[in-house]
């Protein structure tokens, strides 16, 4: 299973579809995708205790073996409930699996049982251990966090990613039947393993931790009364759009979060338009929508069909959440670190800049246009804002809603944007830029 490809599926996608193809139980899939994730969170530490019983580094060939290697020193050092002798055997078993892995049985065995002699201590960071190699951060990951973070907060902000994410429910309307629906839920689903919090910002936002939980588990889940939302996505949301007009854009929908969020927030006299670049990306955003009984409310369209077709100033709020490097979900998708680079981030910059020039056509006089990224780089947001308002004349940076149902201040910065950070706030990283249409 390849991770770190540049165009490869994110980590989920490539866990469900490996699913639909050998159809574990639901603990077996749970521990698949706990050990997937974890070896993704951990990889260049576990590289480095791999390699320190290796008389040279395994050679490219053998990438199927390096990575059994790794699920495996992934279970003895981080998983305590798994025998260290069945982990070990099971690596053994993998990586003879793979082809010519035969070859390596005796090494893989080798290997194992040097690590699993090694005591429980010595087999995981210590706080000595530069932060680097402790967070499993590439140098360029860092690089480009580092453009817009102070070099003091860099460890507090990966250390924050390297955690797993809470699973964050929005719910549909703030009372406290729901509440103690969901609660109850919840405990059930978990057998009671489960930590609830409220959220420090949102009423309607309930944070769950600990043992992993799938939504669907949940009737008010699968009926629609919550849907999952990021909290930092909750809250760009928020910051981006509250004050919008009733005819509203989003241009980059898929899954439908946002969208829902829109529908929900803004209320049944706004008219939402709701698109994206493929039928599969449609597709999600029609589950979304269906499970939530907004599909009858929204009208869905291909990004470029409307881009092509749609009257300039047709819309109140252009909203364009971009494609982006995405390090402000590093929580979630562990991945995404192993596959960014300057040449990725030259790429997915021309891109936003071209969808913000093309986007801004449809805003209406005194309309808004909003730019949300779940990414924090300054090539991505300042630098494209003050680009795109260097080309725009007619556009200039808006301050932030004055309806929110929260202070504003932990997220504003100097340059006029707004900005939810992991370290600092619990929630996703989003960057939230505002342009209003002069009138």
């Amino acid at each position: 299973m390849q991770i770190d490809a540049p165009k490869a599926p994110g980590l989920d996608a490539l866990l469900e579809e490996e699913n639909r193809r050998v159809k574990l139980s639901a603990v077996d899939f749970g521990l698949a995708r706990e050990i997937a994730f974890g070896v993704a969170r951990n990889r260049l530490w576990l590289e480095e205790l791999v390699n320190r019983f290796l008389r040279e580094p395994l050679k490219p060939e053998a990438a199927a073996v390096k990575m059994a290697l790794l699920v495996g020193a992934y279970q003895v050092a981080f998983l305590d409930r798994i025998p260290i002798h069945a982990a070990v055997d099971e690596t053994v078993r993998l990586a003879a699996a793979q082809p010519r892995g035969r070859n390596f049985r005796g090494l893989t065995n080798a290997v194992m049982r040097r690590i699993s002699e090694l005591s429980p201590a010595q087999r995981r960071p210590d706080p000595k251990t530069r932060w680097p190699l402790r967070c499993s951060v590439p140098q360029e990951s860092i690089d480009l966090v580092a453009t817009v973070l102070p070099s003091q907060e860099l460890e507090p902000f990966f250390a924050a990613s390297n955690e797993t994410a809470p699973l964050c429910l929005r719910l549909r309307g703030v009372n406290d039947e729901l509440k103690r629906q969901v609660r109850g839920e919840i405990d059930e689903a978990s057998d009671g393993d489960a930590t609830i919090r409220k959220s420090q910002w949102l009423d309607d936002c309930m944070i769950v931790a600990g043992r992993a939980l799938h939504p669907e588990r949940l009737l008010s889940f699968r009926t629609g009364r919550v849907t999952v939302e990021d909290e930092g996505a909750q809250l760009a949301c928020l910051l981006g759009c509250s004050d919008a007009g009733p005819r509203v854009l989003d241009l980059c929908a898929a899954p439908g979060g946002k969208t829902a969020h829109l529908c929900d927030h803004l209320g049944a006299e706004s008219s939402v338009t709701a698109c994206d670049v493929s039928d599969a990306k449609l597709s999600r955003l029609r589950e979304t929508l269906t499970r939530l009984s907004l599909d009858e409310r929204v009208e869905l369209a291909k990004s470029d069909q409307i881009l092509a077709k749609a009257r300039t100033g047709s819309f109140d709020l252009v909203l364009v959440d971009a494609p982006c490097l995405g390090l402000g979900t590093l929580r979630r998708h562990p991945e995404i670190r192993y596959r960014r680079s300057s040449e990725s981030l030259e790429q997915i910059v021309k891109i936003q800049r071209e969808l913000l020039t093309r986007a801004s056509r449809l805003v209406s006089a005194g309309g808004l246009l909003v730019y949300t990224l779940c990414s924090v780089t300054a090539q991505e947001a300042e630098e494209t804002v003050e680009a795109f308002l260097g080309a725009n004349r007619s556009f200039q940076l808006a301050d932030a809603p004055s309806n929110l149902p929260f202070d504003v201040a932990p997220f504003r910065t100097e340059s006029g944007l707004f900005r939810t950070w992991t370290h600092r706030h619990g929630c996703d990283s989003f960057t939230i830029a505002r342009f209003r249409r002069n009138s």
